[in-house]
């Protein structure tokens, strides 16, 4: 994806929320940079501010589970896709039947670790898509006999 559509599909995104979560969201970032000396996008920096903001967790959840945003959704499913946010695993499996983030759902079940959704996923192992199917596989490999 190239910078231009990533920064379209955020605009997608933050057109829908409401000026105060705008505002909310950008303080918590602009809060989360300088906590972390400016090292914002590294993963265990977004894993901490994850782990340690559950405002912000709630956030994210609620733009990945607002099907209006369509593939606008796909970097905020990814970014619920750590051990950290099993709880949620329930919400974003129920996004599985949605064309634009499915493969997004299957990644981020498995980088929770959450073992409990191989009836789910097994049937995108023959997906024509070549990252998703082999993400379903890994999936499957490793928890269908569970």
């Amino acid at each position: 994806m190239s910078k231009d559509e990533i920064k379209y599909e955020i605009n997608k995104v933050l057109d829908q929320l409401s000026d105060k979560s705008l505002q909310e969201i950008l303080y918590l970032l602009k809060g989360a940079q300088v906590k972390n000396s400016g090292s914002i996008f590294k993963p265990e920096a977004i894993n901490q501010i994850l782990l340690d903001d559950k405002e912000l967790l709630k956030k994210i959840l609620e733009i990945s589970l607002n099907r209006n945003s369509k593939r606008g959704r796909q970097p905020f499913i990814m970014l619920l896709g750590n051990t950290n946010c099993k709880a949620f695993s329930e919400d974003i499996i129920s996004q599985l039947n949605d064309k634009f983030v499915y493969g997004h759902v299957i990644d981020s079940i498995y980088k929770m670790r959450v073992n409990k959704y191989v009836k789910e996923i097994v049937q995108f192992c023959s997906d024509e898509t070549t990252w998703i199917r082999n993400t379903a596989k890994k999936y499957i490999e490793k928890y269908g006999q569970s």
